[in-house]
Parts: structure tokens; C-alpha cells; sequence
């Protein structure tokens, strides 16, 4: 007996050690870039890592994103360490491809029998850079739909069914919805603040343009300096940025909520990804959802957004090949994995042309409510005035001049022609150098 349990013991012993060597055969392949709380993103990893044996993508969290600085991934690049897959906001891929640390993947692509056909157009244009592919998409997202409270509109006189269609319509139901205490601060908001790529669209709906080419900024052109006033104008319907500041910081919501979904802003602008946190943190919010307001003789328009694969330069070996191997995978079936969690839309165009004729099975992969799948339905009609942010190599420190220029503004430090005359003349510097450099 004795001896058939140290038989049994030494077997197992052997299969665990044989076990323990498979699993450390695989591959592990660091991503960058996907955040932790959104579900779609995440099931890239996990549904790749349950088809093949050969390859463990290993999802770093935290390391790098949208809404951190870039300065890990810029000491990872210059140290030699940096992952090899990076899921990348595209509005940057023009950036970081310039300062060569992303891979061309235009024959990569072709191995794969990847084609700019297969996806919106625009999605695909904005993976390339200087003629060259350097990020593969799988899905996108619009960023700016305009979104209000109906029982707040009622309450302020206003039809609940009907949204703002132009600017002055817009500044007067934000000052109608925005409530004060008896002291005079703001405890209702008519707008909630915070986008500041809100300036791009602004823009664009009033002719405005920002980078006609990778190689000139046109930023304090009068179109845009009018944005600029509008973004005043906003502030200023709700008593000021400093009272918006003080509501900004002085407003409690549950974890999760905005100011929004907490029942104390009448208005935003939110982005597909918003509508399923919009059900987990507030379901019973009674809204409704059109494009942003225009300008008097404007025209519609939305920013299409989302994140693309990229590998980073330097990779070699299997890694490299396991980062071929996920990245093609992604952008082939990714769009549909990703619209699985209910916030980003899928762009292969087979895939989102059955999501827009209503394909039940499509549909249907999404977590999303039926009343929360018509809010995404409706916004699906403003995909036609969808347009990339600007693409060059300066575009991430052209957003960031931008920001410091709508705080200027909104302070009161600087008039929207001064301040977008000092983005023009530093960030047309920047470009200027860059291009410079490759002569």
C-alpha cells in the first residue's frame, strides 16, 4: 500500500513538473495601454490567450494610458524596455511613430491580408503616419454626443424632448438649467465641463481647421478663435469657471459618477463607452441623446476616438512574433471582442455595417439594456460627421497648449485671440523643428 501511494506521489509529482514546463514554455507578451476597468479591452487578452498555447499576453495595468502622463512609456523607450504591444490612443500614434519608437506595420499587414478597406476609413487613417501604417485598429468610439436630463429640463421650463440645436440656444438652456443655493453657489450645473477636445469640435462645426497637414498648425485662424468664445460663453451661463470650480469641488457623487450621472449637472457630452457606465452608476437617469449643438450656419460634427495596437520598436525574437500574432488577431476579431463590453464600436466595416442595419447577433454581444442600446443607436446616426483630431508629430503638445490656452481663456488671464496666437507660434516652432530633423 505503502509503496503504491509513493508510486501514485512520485507520478503526480511528474505530471505537475510537466505541466510546470508547459506553461513556462509560453511566451509572455507584455501589453501596455489597456485599462483595468474596461471589460471589452481587457477580453482581447483573455480570449486570445484561450486559443493558442503558444503565447500568454500579460495585460500591465496602469503602466500606460490616455489619461497618464507619457513619461513611463518615454523612460521605457529610451531604457530599451519598452513592451512589446502597446494599445495606443490614435490621436498620439502620429507622435510616438515619429520619435521612432513604433514599429511600420504596412508589410506586416500584408502577410496578414490586412487591408484599408476593411475598416471605416477614417479609423485606418489615423493609424498612419507619413505615408506609413503604424497601428492597427479593431475598434472606435464617438466622443461628443450631447446628453441632458429630461426631468431637469421640465423642471426648468424647458421641452424635455428636445435638445439645443444651436450655440445660443445651447448658452440659454444651460443658464436656465443651472441652479444656485441661497448664497449664490452652484449646485446645479446646466453643463458639465472637463473635455477639452470639446475645443476641436467647437472648431469644426464652425469651418474652423487645426493641422491641414502633418506639416502646418492654422490654430488661431477666426474660426477657431470663436470656439475659443464659446468655451467663455459655456462658463460664463453658468456663473464663471471659478463658480464652476468651486461646484466642480464642492459636489459629492457616489464612486464611479460624474457630475452627471450624481443628478447634479442638467447636460454633458459623452462618448459611446460613457452609455454602459451610465447604466451600472445610474440607471434610472431619465435622458435623452442628439448631436452637439452648431453655430448659426455651422455644421455637424463628432470626433471619432478609440485606441489602436502598435509594437513598439526594438522588439525581437518570439516576442516579437507572439506581438505579430496578437496584434493581426486583433484587428481581424478584436472589434467584435471589444463591443462584447458594451462601450467602443467594432471597425471592421463587415462587423459595424451589421451593427448600423441592426443585426440581432451583433447586438446582441453587447451587456448593454434595450434602453440603453437605443441611446447608442441614435448616436450611430452622427458617425458620418465623425473626423480624426489632427494628425502630426507635434499633435500631443498642440492638445496640451490647447488645454493651457482654455484655462487662460476661462480664467481670465489672456483673450481667446492671445491665447490661441500663443499656441500658433509654439506649437508651429515645434513642428518646424521636427520636420527639420528629417531632412
Amino acid at each position: 500500500m505503502r509503496k503504491s501511494l509513493l508510486s501514485l506521489m512520485a507520478g503526480l509529482t511528474l505530471l505537475l513538473v510537466l505541466l510546470s514546463s508547459v506553461v513556462s514554455a509560453k511566451t509572455v507578451i507584455e501589453v501596455w495601454g489597456i485599462p483595468a476597468d474596461d471589460p471589452g479591452k481587457n477580453f482581447l487578452a483573455s480570449d486570445f490567450n484561450a486559443i493558442q498555447d503558444e503565447y500568454e499576453i500579460k495585460v500591465v495595468s496602469g503602466a500606460f494610458g490616455f489619461a497618464e502622463s507619457p513619461e513611463k512609456l518615454m523612460t521605457a523607450v529610451a531604457a530599451g524596455t519598452a513592451p512589446p504591444v502597446v494599445l495606443l490612443d490614435r490621436m498620439t500614434v502620429a507622435d510616438w511613430a515619429a520619435r521612432g519608437a513604433l514599429m511600420p506595420l504596412d508589410a506586416i499587414a500584408e502577410r496578414a491580408n490586412i487591408k484599408r478597406s476593411d475598416f471605416v476609413d477614417a479609423v485606418w487613417e489615423a493609424c498612419m503616419f507619413n505615408g506609413k501604417l503604424y497601428a492597427l485598429p479593431s475598434h472606435f468610439n464617438l466622443t461628443a454626443s450631447y446628453v441632458w436630463n429630461k426631468d431637469m429640463y421640465a423642471a426648468a421650463g424647458l421641452n424635455p424632448e428636445v435638445a439645443p440645436q444651436t450655440w445660443d440656444e445651447w448658452l440659454e438652456v444651460t443658464r436656465k438649467t443651472t441652479l444656485r443655493d441661497h448664497n449664490g453657489q452652484v449646485i446645479q450645473s446646466g453643463f458639465q465641463f472637463g473635455y477639452h477636445a470639446l475645443l476641436y469640435l467647437l472648431s469644426w462645426q464652425n469651418g474652423g481647421v487645426y493641422s491641414p497637414d502633418p506639416y502646418t498648425v492654422t490654430v488661431n485662424m477666426k474660426e477657431n478663435v470663436e470656439a475659443m468664445d464659446m468655451v467663455l460663453a459655456l462658463y460664463e451661463a453658468v456663473g464663471g469657471r471659478d463658480a464652476y470650480d468651486v461646484f466642480d469641488a464642492g459636489t459629492v457623487t457616489a464612486t464611479g459618477q460624474d457630475k452627471f450621472s450624481g443628478g447634479v449637472a442638467a447636460a454633458t457630452r459623452m462618448g459611446t463607452w460613457h452609455f454602459e457606465m451610465l447604466e451600472r452608476y445610474a440607471p434610472d437617469v431619465n435622458c435623452g441623446i442628439d448631436s452637439m449643438p452648431i453655430p448659426q450656419g455651422g455644421t455637424r460634427a463628432n470626433i471619432l476616438g478609440g485606441r489602436s495596437m502598435v509594437i513598439m520598436t526594438g522588439t525581437t525574437g518570439k516576442e516579437l512574433e507572439g506581438a505579430i500574432e496578437f496584434v493581426t488577431w486583433v484587428a481581424k476579431q478584436g472589434g467584435l471582442t471589444v463591443w462584447r463590453g458594451g462601450r467602443h464600436l467594432p471597425a471592421r466595416v463587415e462587423d459595424f455595417e451589421k451593427l448600423m442595419a441592426g443585426d440581432p447577433e451583433v447586438w446582441d454581444l453587447s451587456p448593454l439594456s434595450e434602453r440603453y442600446r437605443a441611446l447608442v443607436r441614435k448616436q450611430l446616426e452622427d458617425v458620418p460627421n465623425g473626423r480624426n483630431r489632427p494628425i502630426n508629430p507635434v499633435n500631443a503638445y498642440l492638445y496640451d497648449m490647447l488645454i493651457r490656452a482654455w484655462d487662460n481663456v476661462t480664467y481670465g488671464k489672456m483673450s481667446s485671440q492671445a491665447a490661441m496666437d500663443e499656441v500658433q507660434t509654439q506649437v508651429q516652432r515645434a513642428l518646424d523643428r521636427f520636420w527639420s530633423t528629417q531632412r
